[in-house]
Order: structure tokens, then sequence, then C-alpha cells
């Protein structure tokens, strides 16, 4: 069109990959939720900035659910790998160089004395320049150098944050120019497009936020300057659930737009630094908004059981308030985590959790728990029934994808070790594992379809192969629907085949009163540390006291499954007006399925 610029021309290709997208996410997530679409604009520049956690997929998962087209930043060595610079390239995503990708290694240790550094063997001169920056693996800090001394001694504008004292491997990154980068996101911005951007800079598996490079706010105040019309920005807050396992769940939340006061451009003309700072500031505030941040996997995991304990059972949340309350049961328990109490009955919860684990049975199994209903011999025959019937459903589906699915999982694996390894801020490198399974499934799908297509054809002649091969994408999508039950009919036959057992009897009975006890302190724990986090948060409380009475008013209602006690689903625990249904083929079967759905949370796997 008129005035687009390369970066906004639509073709083919980019019909064609955004219909790709969408139906890998539709594939490779069970659910995906929206949360404050309203928030986004529908016209003029914006800006969407979104927590990084899950690699290439965080883009993936955006730009299949925004309503508007969306232009990603990404780096520019991504474009060189051949399904992701495809991808990219078509999906007109803008490269960025990063002074990491370029960094290069130097001879020498060095170690540091405040803003100096001395070198060990070192030969600064000709190794390093000035607005360089030196980065060593044990920090993501990045320090400047503002000169060059000699070649054992290197001035910085500021140092690590704390003293390296014994020599220690560096490297170098070089000083990059991104005029090219910039021009393009203002061109976008100034034709009232959309851009998308991770401010994290790279990837992680951590449960919090890193800081935020000011780039995201140079963007915006540029554009601002340049064409007069501030972008709107919006933090997007991505909530995964076990995200780098296929047929997980994921949580978007479009949060307020960050504004611009009227001071911020003048003084961005003359103090770009100081101005982008402050803006960054609000950034980091409202991505903070629509994320949950807590110290370690550990004390997320913990917290998502106090949100089980603490929501009266008979309450159904929206994922809007699903999340709020998630978020504030975070931030209190962060906020008063040095605390004795916090810090006994989240050691409690996590033996709880573990427990649980071990017993093979999820937490909604216990709280509805009765030991006076005789052995349910029915449920177990109708069980094992359906379990088997529906896996030899969908054996056919199984024999073709399953060499697929495992040799993906054990590739994707082994690349999350070495992104751990090479990597300063990831933890166990669980955020490449999705993109590394999207990947060899994208190179491996058509190698084995083209394989059993030959082999039709072989055997069959050329038309019944075509029409054979015309059924396969069907049959298959039909097996994954029907693998992800039988799935769960496996995990609901272990506590039934194991409750004939005393000593698991007795486990239960000793887990269904430690839940009552847990209940008990983490309500009371909310009550006297919830008042703390201020009067505006505990005026709005998402779990008001009326519901809890009406929790113990309520009469427990009579199932005849009640000894093995019905799920709830999540989509039931959590439906609400920003719900996005997907139609399951499988409700046909009937409740007996639905009844074993597990809730989201129990899926959980850091």
């Amino acid at each position: 069109k008129k005035g687009e610029t390369p970066h906004m021309q639509k073709g083919f290709g980019y019909v064609l990959v955004k219909w790709l997208v969408a139906l890998v996410v539709r594939i490779f997530f069970q659910d995906v939720q929206l949360v404050g679409e309203s928030n986004l604009p529908r016209k003029g520049p914006v800006i969407l900035v979104g927590n990084h956690q899950n690699q290439f997929v965080d883009a993936l998962v955006l730009f299949s659910q925004c309503s508007r087209d969306v232009q990603f930043l990404i780096a520019a060595k991504s474009l060189t790998k051949p399904v992701v610079g495809t991808l990219a390239r078509n999906l007109r995503c803008i490269p960025v160089q990063r002074r990491i990708d370029a960094a290069r290694s130097a001879t020498g240790r060095i170690t540091t004395n405040g803003n100096v550094v001395i070198g060990h063997g070192t030969h600064f001169l000709t190794d390093v320049s000035e607005a360089e920056q030196l980065q060593i693996k044990s920090t993501g800090t990045t320090p400047v150098v503002k000169e060059i001394i000699d070649d054992e001694h290197i001035e910085l504008m500021e140092g690590f944050g704390f003293d390296i004292t014994e020599p220690t491997d560096f490297t170098v990154l070089a000083k990059l120019n991104h005029r090219q980068m910039f021009d393009s996101v203002y061109s976008t911005l100034g034709a009232g497009g959309v851009i998308g951007i991770f401010p994290e800079g790279g990837s992680h598996d951590r449960p919090e936020l890193l800081p935020l490079k000011a780039g995201v706010s140079i963007m915006a105040l540029g554009a601002y300057d340049r064409h007069g019309v501030p972008p709107t920005i919006i933090p997007c807050g991505l909530t995964y659930f076990s995200g780098h396992r296929f047929r997980s769940r994921v949580m978007i939340e479009f949060g307020e737009p960050i504004q611009f006061t009227s001071d911020l451009l003048p003084m961005f003309k003359k103090d770009k630094k100081t101005a982008s700072g402050i803006l960054l500031e609000r950034i980091e505030r409202g991505l903070r908004n629509v994320t949950i941040n807590v110290p370690s996997n550990e004390w997320l995991r913990c917290t998502h059981v106090a949100r089980r304990l603490y929501q009266p059972k008979n309450l159904t949340l929206s994922v809007e308030s699903y999340l709020r309350l998630m978020r504030r049961l975070a931030a209190g328990f962060t906020m008063f985590q040095h605390e004795p109490q916090v810090l006994k009955l989240m050691k409690d919860l996590h033996k709880y959790d573990m427990a649980l684990k071990d017993s093979h049975l999820k937490d909604q199994q216990v709280v509805s728990m009765d030991f006076n209903r005789p052995y349910p011999w029915r449920i177990l025959f109708q069980r094992l029934v359906m379990f088997f019937g529906l896996l030899l459903v969908a054996l056919p589906g199984l024999i073709v994808h399953l060499p697929i699915a495992g040799y993906a999982k054990l590739r994707a694996q082994r690349e999350a070790r070495k992104a751990a390894a090479s990597s300063s801020v990831k933890l166990e490198g669980k955020d490449v594992i999705a993109s590394q399974k999207i990947v060899l499934a994208f190179t491996l799908l058509p190698v084995v379809y083209t394989t059993l297509f030959s082999t039709l054809w072989y055997w069959l002649g050329l038309p019944l192969a075509l029409l054979a091969m015309c059924a396969v994408p069907p049959i298959s999508f039909a097996s994954l629907m029907i693998v992800e039950r039988v799935v769960l009919l496996g995990q609901s036959l272990i506590p039934l085949l194991l409750w004939p057992l005393p000593s698991y009897r007795n486990l239960l009975a000793s887990l269904f009163q430690r839940r009552a006890t847990l209940q008990k302190r983490v309500r009371e724990l909310v009550e006297e540390l919830g008042p703390k986090l201020g009067k505006e948060v505990w005026n709005q409380r998402i779990v008001a006291n009326a519901d809890f009475e009406y929790e113990s008013q309520a009469e427990q209602p009579s199932n005849e499954n009640t000894v093995w006690p019905q799920r709830q689903s999540y989509a039931s625990a959590t439906s609400g007006p920003s719900r996005v249904d997907r139609a399951n083929p499988l409700d046909m079967l009937g409740t007996s399925l639905d009844s074993i759905q597990e809730e989201l949370e129990h899926e959980l796997d850091i």
C-alpha cells in the first residue's frame, strides 16, 4: 500500500505464515485465554511490551491472539535459522543486532576494584575499544568501557556492582549501530502500526522479570518526537502453565496503557537518558502489574498451592480474577518472605505438594474425599474400558507421530541444557524447549509425511495414496485430542488401583487432615498480612468474607463418584467473558471424561 515501508508490506507469504502460526499455537497449546482485550486500541501506533519466558513461542502466541497485525523485533542472529528465519521474514519482523551475539573472547583474565578493571595477562589496547562493554558469566551486568589506560587497566563508567577478587574470564561486547532498526520502528509507528518487543532482552526461565533494557523507552519517545503522536504502550503479561510442554496452557493479559506525561517529550529533547529512564520505570511497573513475580520456582509452586487452599471451593473465578488473586498472593508472600510465619508456611506447603505428587493425587481429589463410600468398582471398570478403547482408536496417529515427539523431546532437552550452560540468567533452559519442539516438528513432519506417502503410493497406487494422505491431518488431530484424554484417564486410574492398600488409605487420611490445617493457616495469614499491602488493595478484595461464610454454610453435594471425587475442569473454574472457548470433539462421550479433567494449576511443572 502507498506509504508502507518494506517492513510493513504484506504478501501471500505473510497471509500463509500468519495462518500457519495460528494453527501451530492452536495445536501446541490446549487452551489460550485472553484478558483485557479492550485495552488494545483498534487503531493508531501501539507498542506491545511483553515478558519473555518462552523464546520464539512468546511472539507466536501474541501474534496469533492479537486483533491487530504486529511486527516483532527479533535478534538478527535468529534470521539465519532455517525455520525461524523464514517465519520471521514473512511476518515482517524487524532484525536487531545484539551485543551478546557479537561477543568475542579476549586474552587473559580480570579482577576489579570499583570502576577499575585490572587485567592478568590481558592486551586491552588491542582487544578492547572505548564504548564497548565487558561481560562475565556470573552476572548479567555489562559495564561500558570509559577509558583504556594500558594493556592491564581499564576504567569503566560504572562497575559490575561488586568487586571481582579472583581472576575471571571475560568477553567483550562490541558497540553496534542500531540506526536502521530504529528507522524501521519509527516508520511502522508513524504509519499507525503495532510493534512488539520483549524488553528483558533474551528469554529466560526465571519466575520473575529481569531488568528491562532502555531500548523500548527510547523507541517510544523517539517515535513521539519524530511524528508528534505518542504511541500507546500496552504491557502484555504471558502466564504459562508448563509452557514448555506440548498441550499446555497460557493466559495473556493486556494491561492498562502506560501514560505519557506532558513533561517527558521536552525532557527527552534535552536529556534522553533521564527521560527514557523515567518512562522505563513506568513500563516496568505496568509489566509487573500483569505478571507473577516471585523469588524462586519453588516459591511459585507454593503460591499456587496457597491459592488453591485460600479460594473457597464453591467460588468460581473469572480468568482476570484468578490472575489478580495469584499476583496479590505472590506479592504479599514475597514482601513478607523473611517473616518466620511465612517461611514456615511455605515450607509446609512445599511438603504437602510433594506428598500429593508422591501419592499420585491432586488437591481437588483430597478436598472432596469421602472414606465412607464403598470401593467404586464400576468406575474403575468404566475407566479401564475407556482407557484401552481410546488408546486403540488413537493408535494410528501414535504410530506416525510418537517417534517425532520422542526425538523432539530428547533434542529439546539437550538444547535446554546447552542454553542454560551458556547463559548467566537461565536456570534450566526450559524457555527454549517449546521453540525447539516446534522447529523440529516443522523439520521432521514433511520428511515423515513424504515417507508415508511414498509407501502408500508403492502399495496402493497414486489415487488411493492421495486419498489416504488427505485423511492424515484430521486423523492426526483427532488422535491428539484422544491421547490428551487417555493421559488424564491414566492419571485417574493410579489412585483407584492403589486405594485397596491400607497404607495408601492411611496416607490419604493424613493428607486430608494436613490440608485442612494448612487451609486454616493460609487464610489466617492472609487476614493478618493483607492489610499491610495497603488499604486500596485490601479494600478491593477478590475473595470477600461473604464467600468464606457461604462456603461454610453450603451443603456438600451428593455424588456417586465421591470416593473418587470428580475433578472440576479448569474451564468451569475460571469461566468468564474473556475466556476463549475451544470445542472438544470428544464431549459426546459424556461427563465421565469431564470428571477427570485436571485443574490448570495441577499440571504446573515449573
